[in-house]
Formats: C-alpha cells, structure tokens, sequence
C-alpha cells in the first residue's frame, strides 16, 4: 500500500506529488487465498489501520482508495 500527498499549490501548472508513506502486506500473493477469499481482505487490515493514521481524520470521507492487483487476480473467481 502507498499514500500519496499532494498540496494544492502546482508548480508550472502541474501538482507535485509525494509518496508519503508505505506498507507491505503480510501473507502470499492474492492468488493464495483462492481457497479462503474473505482472508484476501484480512491481510489487508494491518495496512489500511496504517492509512487511517497517515490520512487526517477529517480527510477519510474524501480520500480515494484504490485496489489494484496483478495477474493472479484472474486465478480466482
């Protein structure tokens, strides 16, 4: 997991983003959990109760959040 931040100033008219903190999920790839698909999503927890302290409070409702996977994804149904 990666957080991003970015100010609203720009600098020749482009925003400048960066990355501000990261978080390595614990277990095997998504393709793991094939067996056990709610598990995918409980490896997930340690890292996003992290984005909830990177993230100010007042920013949860508004901040996206985006699960991207690989190749491994397609094994599972």
């Amino acid at each position: 997991m990666f957080v991003y931040k970015w100010p609203s100033d720009k600098e020749n008219e482009t925003g400048i983003v960066s990355q501000h903190s990261d978080c390595h999920v614990k277990g095997g790839g998504i393709s793991s959990y094939a067996a056990n698909p709610p598990a995918a999503g409980q490896s997930l927890v340690a890292c996003l109760d992290q984005a909830l302290e990177d993230v100010p409070k007042a920013r949860h409702g508004i901040t996206p959040l985006y699960l991207g996977a690989t190749a491994g994804m397609r094994l599972l149904k």
